[in-house]
Formats: structure tokens, C-alpha cells, sequence
């Protein structure tokens, strides 16, 4: 039989686990919310089947046990408390409470430093500098800045950071521990010396707290990168290796070279470049870092360049001093804007004049067109795109040779000359388009023309129908669309340097100028303004060499001489095995990509007759290979300097 106390003593139970139950769904929702509800299901479950059962006597023994050590577990964080509240105090007494290794920290890395001050407007070694990036698109102007937190914090044997620590981009301004760089000489200046371009350096944090760590970097690997961006990292540490030579050049490509060796000014922008990697400084606005100091971004060692291979505002440095004035940063502000929105007038000028004399030309060349299509047997069509085919021999050469030789061809030879990697027998492009042009003449010329075609695709027409040449047509549509965007972007960054002007209304001023006299005259336009820029190429660059050939800084131009001063191998560069493949490959594609190109066909088709069209292609072989010869010179100079 069942005793009224234990009746009692159940059903006090089982309410109470069942209101426990019942609270977990508007009670605050804790981790173990899916263990209290097992939990008290189980109990649950267990009382009534011990009630069922008629286990009445061994369930109140289970009940009385349990209930007695609840007793003791609600005792027990009485007694945790205290220990913590002891614990507590005892770190508090040591200052090592979070909160007090927090404002320690701050208090000790946020501590004012005086820059150094340029009475010359110079750089100096031993000079203490701030890396300031003036902002850009997505981020705010920033300076490189420690980056470390509590658990980065030694005692022995003084106070201050451990290494390696991080480095980000902070947007305070204030000279501080955590933001002061000292320029360290690496090659044995002596302190207080000027720095130069291209002058190797390091950059170390001030003593103390910040215990002169320096600013490393090194190739970027798997397990070693950047934690956001996943590029080479940049980091502070104690060892001054060759890890942590840097060195600053020029922030325009075009002025580098006059600038190298040159005293570099305090207060303007530059790039910081790493001796090892070449990787130049940066910040990237797009990655940022929650630090113990608020939002920041992230820094790293790579260099951005734009469509014109020049480094993006993210390479951008200033190496802030203090001056005399006290205003070295903004100083520094005015002249980097001042230089780069700064205006060549000759430049200006003579932009000017050329592009005058070319609507000047293509004015005339549209009237001899409407001429022409008076008295032309055929469709205008064959006016615009062939000019009635009636070009002479020196019109055809010259525009067949301006359509291979542009910015390109130009710069891209003298490229690989001077490239310490390759050399004159990678320069490609003067062999590759006389290859194309003798073929183009042997094989093409003569039964194109003499069907007297329009296009490039009329063949595949008459053949195969218009369906099979719709779709032939596309890549050919699809590369000439890239071509002319690659040509526009060209010229508007050729003309942002010159004019300052942004690069986007630099093409579309070029663009305009292009669309207008080719609308005007279609191919007798695009003809006689070739004749224009062809001859303002040649003779510029004739110009150009005698002044870099007796320039001071060439030693040795021949063909022994070394690389840049530095590389083993001459300018004439070397064609290993291994890269013979890549070699034929490059050819091949620059000696028989043109012959599908539609320009070509254009100025076989446009010429008088068979045999006229076969002298052009091989009169414009001789003549871009002859166009080559200066970019050559030029290169091999430039490798020698």
C-alpha cells in the first residue's frame, strides 16, 4: 500500500519537472536548452513508470538521494563565486585583467613621437617617418601601423610587443609608437645621410615599447600569405635579414629612370618596393581588419598595376616628415597632386598639331573620296572599305606598315631588349611581320585580288554560303573588337600623361578624333593619316637616339655589354631548351596570326592590280622591319645605362 506522504511526494515531483518543462519555452534560451528538455523528459518518464510499475519505495528512495545533492549543487556557486571574486582581485592587484592589459597597451603604443624635421626636404637615414597612402575609390587616407593585441604583450625583460606582429593600415593620423617608422641604413650609410632612389633601406619601429622590430616581407607560400587577401604578407620582425630591405622609386613610370639615384624628397608620393620579391608596398581597401584600434585594412607587399602598367594609387606612399611649417602631409598632398595633374605644354602642343594636321587630312580624303565615287564603276562600299581599289604603291606600303607598327610594336620590342629576362632574340615582332607580310605576298595577294574580292570572308562565302561565314565571322568580329579597345585605352593613357587628363576622357577625345576622319573618308582617310603617323613615329625615334646614345649614363652599348650593369647575360639575351618551345610557339603566332587578320586583305584588295598588291606586302616586310630598328636601339641603350 501506498503512504499518503508518498502520494505527496510524487506528485509534488512530477509537477515540479513538468513545470520546468513547461518554462524552457519562454525562459531565456540557454546553450544546454536541448539537454534540459531530455533531461526532463527522462525524469518524467522515469516517475511514471516507477508509479505504473508500483516501484513506489525504490523510486522515493531515488528521489530523496537526487534531492538531497541538489542541495549541495546549489551551494556550489556560492563557493565558485568567491573563488572567482578572489581570483579576480589577485589579477587585478597584478594589472592582469583584459581591461588593464587593453588600456596598458594603448596607453604605451598610442604614446606621441615627433617625427623627424626636413629642414632640406629630404629623406634622411635615421629619419623617423610615418607610411601614409593617401586614401583612393574604397578606402580613406590610412597610415601602415602596428598591429598587435593583449596576448602579443612580453614582460621580460622590459615591457612591449612580441614578434612577429601583424601590420595594417590604420585611418589615425597622430605620430605615435604604433604608427613611427625609423629609416635604417642597410649598406652602411651613415646616419643622416641623404636616401636615394632605388638606395636599399629598412624601416624599424621605435625603441621601447615597440622594441624596433622590423618591416619584413618575403614570398608569399601555403601556409605564409596575407590572412584576407591570401598575397604576400608583411609583418614586423626582429631579425634585420635581407627580408627587410626595401626600396622607394618613383611613382611615375615614365620619370623612374631620370629619378634613379636621385636624393628622394620627404613628403611625396612613391613606391616602396621590396628588394627580394619586387613587390611593392600596399594597402587594400576591399580587405578589412577588426583590430583592438577599430576598422583597418589590410597591408601587403604587391603591386597593382592599371591597364597602362602603372601602379595604382594602392602602391602610393608618403613618407610624412615634419617640416618647418608643420604641415608635412599636406604639403606633401599639394605637390603629389600638383605633380601628377601637372601639364606638358610642348606635349600639349604638339598633340594638338598632330591631331589637327590628321582632321586636316582626313578632311581632304574625304573629299577625294566623294570624288571618286562619281566616277566609280562599283558600289560605294568598295569606296569606303577598298577606295575603288585604286591606291597607289607608296599609299599601300605606308598604311600596311602603320597598321603593324603602333604603340605595341614599339614599345613592346624595345621591351624585350632591355628585359633583363630576355633580350633582343625575344624581340619577335620585327622578324614575325616580315615573315607575315612575304607570305602574305607568295601565297594571298595574288589570287585574292585577282577574284577581286571585298573581304577576307569572301571566299568562305562563295564556298560554303552565308550561314558557315556568319559564323566565321565571329571570332574575327569578337578580335577586332578587342583589338580597337586595347588601341583606344593605348592612346588615352598616352594622352592622360601628356594632357593630365583622366583616362577616360582621353579616350573618348581619341576615339572621336578616330571615328571622325574614318567616317569622313573610310579607307583613303585611314590611308593618307598612316602616311602621317607613320612619319611622325620615324622620325621621333631617330630623334630620340642620338640623345640616349650620348647620354652620361651609357657606358657600353655593345653587344657583350651587361644587362641593367647586374645580369650575367648581354642585350642580345639567350634562347635556352627548355623555352625553345615558347619561342617557336610566339613566332608562329605573330608570323601567321596576321594572315587571318581582315586589315591585310584590306590593303591587298585596295591596291590597282595582282602584281601591285604582291609589291606592297613585300615593300611593307622591308619597311616594318626597318620600323623595328629603333625600338632595338633604343632598348639595348636603355639595358646598358
Amino acid at each position: 500500500s501506498m503512504l499518503q506522504s508518498q502520494y505527496w511526494y510524487y506528485l509534488l515531483e512530477m509537477g515540479f519537472y513538468l513545470s520546468l518543462l513547461l518554462s524552457l519555452t519562454f525562459d531565456v534560451k540557454r546553450k544546454d536548452f536541448k539537454e534540459q528538455v531530455i533531461h526532463h523528459i527522462a525524469t518524467l518518464t522515469l516517475l511514471s513508470f516507477s508509479w505504473i510499475s508500483n516501484y513506489i519505495r525504490i523510486g522515493t528512495l531515488v528521489m530523496a538521494v537526487h534531492d538531497s545533492a541538489d542541495i549541495l549543487l546549489e551551494v556550489r556557486p556560492v563557493c565558485l563565486e568567491e573563488d572567482a571574486k578572489k581570483e579576480y582581485l589577485e589579477k587585478k592587484e597584478r594589472g592582469e585583467l583584459a581591461a588593464q592589459k587593453a588600456d596598458f597597451l594603448k596607453h604605451n603604443i598610442l604614446r606621441p613621437v615627433n617625427l623627424s624635421v626636413t629642414n632640406d626636404g629630404r629623406l634622411h637615414f635615421g629619419d623617423v617617418v610615418m607610411l601614409v597612402n593617401l586614401g583612393g575609390e574604397n578606402r580613406e587616407r590610412s597610415a601602415v601601423s602596428i598591429n598587435t593585441d593583449v596576448n602579443c604583450l612580453i614582460k621580460i625583460p622590459s615591457p612591449g610587443i612580441q614578434a612577429p606582429c601583424g601590420v595594417s593600415a590604420g585611418r589615425g593620423m597622430q605620430p605615435c609608437a604604433r604608427t613611427a617608422f625609423i629609416i635604417t641604413s642597410v649598406d652602411g650609410s651613415p646616419e643622416g645621410s641623404t636616401l636615394l632612389f632605388e638606395q636599399s633601406f629598412a624601416l624599424k619601429t621605435t625603441s621601447g615599447f615597440a622594441r624596433g622590430l622590423y618591416l619584413t616581407s618575403d614570398l608569399k607560400s601555403f601556409q605564409k600569405c596575407a590572412k584576407k587577401s591570401r598575397l604576400q604578407e608583411v609583418n614586423l620582425e626582429d631579425d634585420g635579414s635581407f627580408l627587410s630591405w626595401w626600396k622607394i622609386v618613383h611613382f611615375d613610370p615614365q620619370e623612374r629612370l631620370e629619378y634613379e639615384g636621385q636624393p628622394v624628397p620627404a613628403n611625396v608620393e612613391v613606391l616602396i618596393i621590396h628588394c627580394k620579391t619586387n613587390q611593392a608596398l600596399a594597402v587594400l581597401g576591399d580587405q578589412i581588419l577588426w583590430t583592438t584600434y577599430g576598422k583597418e585594412y589590410e597591408v601587403t607587399a604587391h603591386t597593382f598595376l592599371d591597364s597602362h602598367k602603372a601602379e595604382q594609387d594602392n602602391n602610393h606612399w608618403i613618407l610624412c616628415t615634419s617640416d618647418p611649417a608643420g604641415d608635412g602631409l599636406k604639403k606633401g598632398h599639394r605637390l603629389c597632386r600638383k605633380t601628377i595633374m601637372a601639364v606638358d605644354v610642348p606635349g600639349l602642343v604638339a598633340v594638338v598639331v598632330f591631331y589637327i594636321v590628321i582632321l586636316i587630312i582626313g578632311v581632304w580624303a574625304s573629299r577625294k573620296s566623294k570624288k571618286v565615287e562619281k566616277t566609280c564603276a562599283g558600289s560605294k562600299s568598295e569606296v569606303t572599305i577598298i577606295g575603288d581599289r585604286n591606291i597607289n604603291v607608296l599609299v599601300g606600303v605606308f598604311t600596311m606598315t602603320a597598321t603593324w607598327v603602333g604603340g605595341g610594336y614599339i614599345m613592346g620590342t624595345a621591351e624585350a631588349v632591355y628585359s633583363p629576362t630576355q633580350g633582343l632574340i625575344w624581340a619577335m615582332g620585327p622578324p614575325a611581320y616580315l615573315i607575315n607580310f612575304l607570305l602574305g605576298g607568295l601565297f594571298f595577294a595574288k589570287p585574292m585580288r585577282s577574284k577581286r574580292y571585298v573581304t577576307m570572308l569572301d571566299p568562305f562565302q562563295h564556298r560554303y554560303g552565308n550561314m558557315f561565314t556568319a559564323i566565321l565571322l565571329l571570332p574575327a568580329l569578337v578580335s577586332d573588337i578587342l583589338w580597337v579597345a586595347c588601341i583606344l585605352a593605348a592612346l588615352g593613357g598616352t594622352m592622360s600623361i601628356i594632357l593630365g587628363l583622366s583616362s577616360a576622357l582621353s579616350i573618348v577625345i581619341s576615339a572621336a578624333v578616330s571615328i571622325t576622319y574614318t567616317f569622313l573618308g573610310g579607307l583613303y582617310s585611314v590611308a593618307y593619316t598612316d602616311i602621317i603617323q607613320l612619319s611622325f613615329i620615324f622620325v621621333s625615334m631617330w630623334l630620340c637616339i642620338p640623345f640616349l646614345v650620348l647620354s652620361p649614363a651609357v657606358t657600353d652599348n655593345s653587344p657583350t655589354a651587361h644587362l641593367n650593369q647586374t645580369n650575367s647575360h648581354s642585350w642580345l639575351g639567350e634562347l635556352e631548351l627548355a623555352n625553345a618551345g615558347k619561342w617557336a610557339d610566339e613566332m608562329l603566332l605573330l608570323a601567321l596570326g596576321g594572315l587571318a587578320y581582315q586589315a591585310l586583305y584590306q590593303r591587298i584588295l585596295s591596291a590597282a592590280s595582282s602584281a601591285q598588291a604582291q609589291v606592297t606586302c613585300f615593300a611593307a616586310a622591308g619597311t616594318v622591319f626597318i620600323m623595328g630598328v629603333p625600338s632595338v636601339i633604343i632598348g639595348a641603350v636603355a639595358a646598358t645605362a
